[in-house]
């Protein structure tokens, strides 16, 4: 009997998924159709968005409009010509952007949003495009008291960071459902980032069109922004393109990011919050005024303090410097807003691959490397992080050079070079050698003529190796 009832059951979930896949193909049709008709630019496929409930659908949508009002309006542009197309993912060269995320079906795409912007206004404040940074949006989730069902407007999600900021995943890695505040660890604040201010800039739809110039001169000088749309049911689709709504009924709202634009196509460049697997690896690209989903009528943008961010900077070494096999060096950095406990790690082959000088020190900017591993390398790296989660973090500015003993001219090579090198310097008064027992080959801690003919036997007839 059972068997029969695991049987049936089977049938009835694949008759019910059959249902749902027929209705999937035939909404994509209609919508291929609809993009044909209205001679739209964009490419409708099948997404795992698409393939959701309403009601799993319906939970990806968690924007609130104008339920706080805007502090303040900056409409006024800089006056700065702007160019016919800007993208933070590619700006000279340079991709300032943060990975694409995925809210799975938790209605916090506002947290997302901001989010998003915010990691690239920070990189951009310090001027560092690599920064290590990964804000942790379930904080926001759990510490607003908006959960995954509330969702909420982008006023109130930025004026919240501006009071109680936003820490890293690190310090609030949570799961859904949403866990407690309290689990945020003990060093919050000294891990958070602030906003400065932020700035609303509204056009009023119909009464006052939008003014895309505007936008484009927040997105250039501060750094992308936040907005909202209303999403319809042909969006769950997008694949590549310009998006512009052509089929179904409104579904709701939805914040994202905008980071650029192309005049030439006439499109906003966007970063969603659903995966990588979603529209073109997690972008997507809007039709400018024309999308039919408001887009483009309301923006924020927001701008950081740089001194007040949390992060740790190494200064010690700083790249150049020569230390020599089996002495002991100090590590430095500094990390005016974090207290407690860092790694401090190595790498001999510019950073590549990365070995431990200690697991856990104090924090007080100095760690004194006692016995530099015998690894000769000059693409040398160091790097302090954060003990318990390693972020933040921060590599020297350069490689340095571990130099073996023996090694005279501090080339990391014992050979012909060296003697030329050490007779120079004992009979020809030439400069000393850069650290000045890296001469010393027979270990008697003078350099003097027993090393030239230690290094000569060593080089020329099978002599032994410097151990010291």
């Amino acid at each position: 009997m059972k068997s029969k009832a695991l049987i049936s059951v089977l049938l009835i979930s694949l008759a019910f998924s059959a249902t749902v896949w027929a209705k999937t193909d035939q909404t994509l049709d209609r919508i291929r159709e609809a993009i044909k008709e209205k001679g739209a630019k964009w490419e409708a496929a099948e997404t795992w968005v698409s393939r959701l409930s309403p009601e799993e659908k319906q939970k990806l949508l968690g924007d609130r409009p104008r339920e706080y009002t805007p502090v303040e309006t900056m409409k006024p542009s800089s006056g700065v010509t702007l160019p016919d197309s800007f993208d933070w993912r590619s700006n000279e060269g340079i991709n300032w952007t943060t990975s694409i995320k995925n809210q799975t079906t938790c209605g916090n795409c506002w947290a997302y949003a901001s989010c998003g912007a915010l990691e690239v206004v920070v990189r951009l404040a310090l001027n560092e495009p690599e920064l290590n940074i990964d804000l942790s949006e379930l904080y926001l989730t759990s510490c607003t008291g908006r959960g995954c069902e509330l969702g909420w407007d982008q006023s109130s999600t930025l004026q919240f960071i501006k009071l109680r900021g936003v820490p890293d995943q690190g310090c609030f890695p949570g799961y859904l459902p949403p866990q407690p505040c309290s689990d945020t660890c003990a060093t919050k604040y000294l891990r958070s980032i602030f906003i400065e201010n932020w700035y609303y800039d509204g056009f009023g739809g119909i009464v006052e069109p939008p003014d895309v110039e505007v936008i484009k001169d927040r997105i250039v000088n501060y750094g992308p922004v936040t907005v909202h749309f209303e999403v319809f049911e042909d969006f769950d689709y997008y694949h590549s393109g310009v998006y512009e709504h052509v089929w179904g009924e409104s579904r709701g709202w939805h914040a994202v990011s905008m980071v650029g634009w192309n005049d030439q196509d006439s499109g906003w460049i966007c970063k969603n919050s659903w995966g990588s697997g979603w529209g073109d690896d997690g972008w997507f690209r809007i039709r400018m005024m024309r999308a039919r989903v408001h887009i483009d009528e309301e923006a924020w943008h927001m701008t950081v303090d740089p001194a007040s961010i949390p992060r740790i900077t190494v200064t010690a070494p700083g790249g150049g410097e020569n230390w020599l096999v089996g002495t002991s060096q100090s590590v430095g950095w500094l990390s005016p807003y974090l207290s407690g406990w860092l790694r401090v790690e190595y790498s001999t082959d510019n950073g590549s691959a990365w070995s431990t000088v200690i697991d856990s020190t104090f924090d007080d900017g100095s760690f004194t490397w006692v016995g530099i591993p015998n690894s000769p390398s000059k693409e040398c790296l160091v790097r302090i992080s954060d003990a318990g989660d390693g972020d933040p973090w921060d590599l020297g500015d350069s490689s340095f050079s571990i130099i073996p003993l023996g090694d005279v001219n501090c080339d990391a090579g014992l050979g012909l070079a060296d003697v030329v090198y050490l007779i120079n310097y004992v009979f020809k008064s030439a400069s000393e050698p850069c650290i000045p027992e890296a001469g010393n080959v027979n270990c008697d801690w003078m350099l003097d003529t027993a090393d030239i003919v230690f290094l000569i036997n060593y080089l020329f007839r099978g002599g032994p190796e410097p151990e010291c």
